[in-house]
């Protein structure tokens, strides 16, 4: 799964992706696509802290929701509607 081997890789790990795990990493996509989005006083929106943020993009590229982009290689919250509630993982990715 690329997006274990990017974590992986964040901690000197060596791992090779295998064609299974792309196609898992790919049907956990469509699945967690299929969860329903909540909007609203209990929805769950990301942030970034412009003045800490380098822009490495660690977040945007680890998000497995499509939250982020980078456009003229500034990291911005795009889609926070697709954040899943309580889901730390670009936090936890992120150096700053």
């Amino acid at each position: 799964m690329r997006v274990w081997k990017r974590f992986l890789d964040s901690f000197g790990f060596a791992y090779e992706v295998s064609p299974v795990e792309i196609e898992e990493e790919e049907v956990i996509r469509q699945s967690v696509s299929s969860f329903p989005v909540k909007i609203g006083v209990d929805a769950w929106y990301p942030t970034l802290d412009k003045e800490r943020c380098t822009d490495c993009g660690k977040c945007h590229d680890f998000c497995l929701f499509g939250v982020y982009t980078i456009e003229d290689g500034v990291v911005t919250v795009k889609q926070p509607q697709n954040c899943k509630n309580n889901c730390p993982a670009c936090a936890r990715m992120c150096p700053e």
